[in-house]
């Protein structure tokens, strides 16, 4: 054989080619040069000289020795190398090296009319035969290697009599019998089901060769028949090899997947530890925090290896660093939640060992109104890597008693700052407790420390409802004037009446905005309705219907107004409203916890019961035989708008004025 060059070469009998140099046919241009061309050519050579002899130079039954120490993986590859390594290893003296690899990993031998070296291909490989697309699923009933694509396209029915027409009946079941197929599912190929699939491009083959051989059957030609008899006997042998021995090489699939997922498991748990160990010698970062995001982390490409190189080292750092410093945050607000949980239940503890009136704990602050102090700031920011002992959390308990004068103190002092001087005079009482000081919750719905529901038209008055707020409250002008207009109403001076004065009076209230007509007067109708409020409800009434009038224009009149002709009908008319409200708060179960007993400390105990029985609670649990209010007990301001809640007068001519209870003024729509 001649190259490009004219240069002679040999071919060896393992099909490579190697070159003889030949200097006698060199060109005489060539064969004379400069003495620095050839001390160049000397220096290279002697280099070149250095290096393996080529692969290929190597006696054929050493090579055919040193293949037989390799597995079946090495020796595909070497095959799939190049085409000279192909016809290398694959050719008929190479049979039995292939037989000697595929009998140390599968002892089935493959199917008849099928090469050792193909067989191995088979078992080993994974690529899809159709698209060549990787880790294709391996049918032993079909010998085929198909991804789902491929397997929707190319399974058709086993018997595809489309391409058998024109055959006998004899025919066709010989046919039959001479093409694979396979009963497991196309979309689930670990699930055998109850069809018959087979590949489409062996039905079409055993057709065209039957055909192929009919035809020089049918021409006479010499050895057809027995060519054709052979190829029949050859096919259904390959069938019946297949269908026989495919359950035991399924099982000898699974059990080999299994041992090489659990040596990559292994290699894998290896490859892990060398992660982990790069990332423990930062010093940054705990151990649980990476283990935790090396398998959190989804689609993270780990090695099998038990090397982990710089390359792979700094892509797994730039995708798993994000993800642990995450995991670590997380775990640390974890637990801050739990470090506050426990100080929460300490400093409980610590309010219910006050010897002080229920009233006045109240008043002290809970844990999320303290974040703000310099001893709960450096309490948060403790290390979270270390356990914290009794000393960490006495040094914040310590400050307490001060810390929780410091709040009431502040608490009241940005309250009484938004109070106008105009609503104060030298003869007020303290300015927290006038009537007039009137409030509102800072959002529009939110919840106190006891899970009580606020509403942002609820209407806040004083200190003693103030107290309850997670939030300091905001002082509101125009309820302010409008519950001066109120308390004149009632008899009483705006400037020093205090909440308790107005609760005294105990006065019941009309809207007058609602109730009059145009020309100032109750409508003169069959039947006409209207509701009697408190004197807070009154306010939360206005706040909700009337907030666009001025507060001028707002008319809250006394139920005395209401005199229907008959100046009689103003103690009958209170009597019922009194009756109703009696009942209605005395029998409704949602509002026994009304009460607050001053005596008890914690959890549900601090409650008494409604009506009576918050008495008979303080005189039988605290021996106490005449309990006072505001001493002993008082009421749950946030229950107050339901235990005030409205009632509905509805008259018509002639009859008994009927009375409903209604909803609090802020819980209704109005439309």
């Amino acid at each position: 054989m001649t190259d490009a060059e004219g240069t002679r070469t040999r071919v060896t009998s393992y099909g490579h080619s190697s070159k003889r140099a030949r200097s006698e046919h060199a060109p005489a241009s060539r064969a004379s040069k400069s003495p620095k061309s050839v001390a160049t050519r000397q220096k290279r050579g002697s280099r070149r000289g250095k290096k393996l002899t080529a692969l290929f130079d190597i006696p054929y039954d050493i090579l055919l020795e040193v293949f037989s120490h390799l597995n079946h993986k090495d020796l595909l590859n070497i095959a799939r190398a190049n085409k000279d390594c192909r016809k290398a290893v694959i050719n008929p003296s190479t049979t039995t090296l292939w037989r000697g690899v595929r009998q140390a990993a599968c002892p089935t031998s493959p199917p008849p009319g099928v090469s050792e070296a193909k067989w191995v291909s088979f078992l080993f490989l994974s690529f899809c035969y159709s698209c060549g697309t990787a880790n294709a699923y391996k049918d032993f009933f079909l010998m085929k290697r198909l991804c789902k694509k491929c397997r929707e396209v190319k399974y058709v029915g086993a018997y595809n009599l489309e391409l058998f027409r024109g055959k006998s009946a004899e025919e066709r079941d010989v046919l039959k019998r001479m093409v694979p197929y396979t009963s497991y599912s196309i979309k689930s190929p670990r699930k055998k089901g109850a069809f018959r699939f087979a590949y489409c491009d062996d039905i079409s083959d055993v057709a065209a060769a039957w055909n192929r051989l009919q035809d020089a059957v049918n021409a006479d030609a010499p050895g057809a028949t027995e060519a054709f008899e052979a190829f029949k006997q050859e096919r259904m042998a390959y069938v019946d090899y297949l269908q026989a021995n495919g359950p035991r090489l399924r099982e000898w699939t699974i059990s080999l997947e299994e041992e090489t997922g659990k040596k990559n498991e292994e290699l894998k748990k290896q490859y892990v530890a060398l992660l982990m160990e790069r990332f423990a010698a930062l010093g940054i970062y705990q151990e649980r925090d990476v283990q935790a995001a090396i398998f959190t982390v989804p689609g993270l490409r780990l090695g099998s290896t038990t090397t982990l190189t710089e390359k792979a080292w700094t892509r797994l750092r730039a995708q798993l660093e994000p993800v642990i410093q995450e995991i670590r945050d997380d775990r640390y607000e974890q637990i801050r939640e739990e470090r506050n949980y426990t100080l929460s239940k300490r400093l409980d503890s610590w309010r219910a060992s006050l010897n002080i009136p229920t009233m006045d704990k109240l008043t002290y602050p809970r844990l999320p109104e303290l974040h703000h102090f310099p001893e709960f700031v450096a309490f948060r920011e403790l290390d979270c890597e270390r356990p914290l002992t009794n000393g960490d959390y006495e040094a914040v308990l310590s400050a307490l008693p001060r810390i929780s004068s410091e709040f009431v103190e502040m608490r009241k002092s940005e309250l009484q700052d938004m109070i106008p001087q105009e609503n104060i005079t030298e003869h007020s009482s303290n300015p927290l407790e006038l009537a007039t000081s009137t409030f509102r919750p800072p959002v529009e719905s939110s919840s106190d420390r006891h899970g009580c529901s606020f509403n942002r038209n609820d209407v806040v008055v004083g200190w003693t409802h103030c107290k309850f707020g997670a939030a300091p409250c905001e002082f509101d002008p125009w309820l302010s004037k409008l519950c001066s207009s109120l308390v004149a109403s009632g008899g009483l001076d705006p400037k020093t009446a205090t909440v308790e004065d107005m609760d005294t009076l105990d006065e019941r209230f009309l809207c007058g905005s609602c109730l009059l007509g145009p020309g100032g007067v109750p409508p003169d109708a069959h039947t006409f309705e209207f509701e009697t409020y408190t004197w807070r409800t009154a306010l939360s009434h206005a706040c909700v219907k009337h907030k666009e009038l001025d507060h001028s224009k707002v008319l809250i009149l006394p139920l005395a107004f209401m005199t229907l002709g008959n100046q009689n009908n103003q103690g009958i008319l209170r009597d019922l409203v009194d009756a109703k409200e009696l009942v209605n708060r005395s029998d409704n179960q949602a509002f026994a916890n009304v009460w607050w007993c001053s005596h008890c400390n914690t959890g549900t105990q601090a409650y008494a019961y409604r009506g009576m029985e918050r008495l008979r609670h303080i005189q039988q649990s605290h021996n106490i035989e005449h309990p006072e209010n505001r001493r002993d007990y008082f009421l749950d301001e946030h229950y107050r708008k339901w235990l005030e809640r409205p009632c509905r007068i509805v008259f018509q001519k002639g009859k008994q004025p009927q009375i409903t209870q209604g909803a609090p003024p802020s819980e209704r729509r109005y439309y």
